[in-house]
């Protein structure tokens, strides 16, 4: 099971017992110690809905010597997870024509965490492969689980998911998506949502070149999901109605989605 279940189980139900919680994670792959929802899936391993608390958890401590030692792919996947803050931030914050402060102040903190992550990300991978706690690897945690959760909490309009958490909740509808971290995932969803977004090639392939560099090939074939049309369509089924996908400041179609998904086959 991975961690961010464990952690959100705990505290949904310190939520319904109306008790406090206190997360201590070990790895940094989700914002989810800090984060006031918990999401929850089908007993089939697929996305069924997010569960929104009245608070977040009282305490969050981190070891970040206990992340050093962890597998570096959970830290990779925090990486990615946190990014899509900056890229699904953007693409909210576009259609809204007066942003609120709460909104502006978290997308500021969105750009200072996709800044670093762009300066300092690689670095503090080759640091936790090497089970080595730099000054790099030191930030990226707090990135990863501390900052990510105080932009989620600011930016309720903005930075609680748009086409990458959409994308990343469709593909639960497909049973070889089920063993994937969910930084993977919503990794693989950004670069479906820069195609929906109709972005530049070169940005493109910049965000592909940098996602590379942290040991993700975003498609299918390099997540190990067999490349079909029916599950292009399932994906697409799931996820064009899904709450964060109508965030999206255009409308989104299926055939949107799947066309999207092909260009990113057919480009990585």
């Amino acid at each position: 099971m991975e961690r961010q279940l464990i952690i959100d189980t705990a505290k949904a139900a310190a939520e319904d017992m109306r008790l406090p919680v206190a997360a201590v994670p070990t790895i940094a792959a989700t914002c989810a110690a800090g984060s006031a929802f918990a999401v929850v899936y089908t007993e089939d391993g697929q996305f069924e809905k997010d569960y929104f608390m009245t608070q977040n958890p009282r305490l969050v401590m981190v070891d970040p010597q206990i992340i050093a030692e962890a597998p570096a792919k959970y830290l990779k996947s925090g990486i990615l997870d946190s990014l899509a803050k900056w890229y699904e931030g953007k693409a909210v914050e576009s259609g809204i024509a007066n942003p609120s402060l709460e909104t502006v102040v978290a997308m500021n903190l969105a750009e200072i965490l996709y800044n670093k992550m762009r300066e300092e990300a690689i670095i503090a991978v080759e640091q936790c492969e090497n089970n080595e706690l730099g000054d790099e690897l030191k930030e990226i945690i707090d990135l990863n689980i501390y900052l990510t959760t105080i932009i989620q909490s600011l930016g309720q309009n903005t930075s609680r998911g748009a086409a990458a958490h959409g994308i990343h909740n469709g593909m639960t509808s497909i049973e070889e998506s089920h063993d994937l971290l969910h930084g993977l995932k919503v990794g693989y969803g950004i670069i479906v949502q820069l195609y929906l977004e109709d972005k530049a090639e070169e940005y493109i392939d910049d965000v592909i070149k940098f996602f590379n560099e942290l040991g993700l090939e975003p498609s299918f074939k390099g997540l190990g999901i067999p490349f079909t049309e029916d599950n292009f369509k399932k994906t697409a089924a799931k996820s064009v109605n899904d709450t964060v996908m109508l965030k999206m400041p255009i409308e989104v179609t299926e055939e949107m989605i799947i066309e999207a998904m092909k260009k990113v086959e057919s480009r990585v």
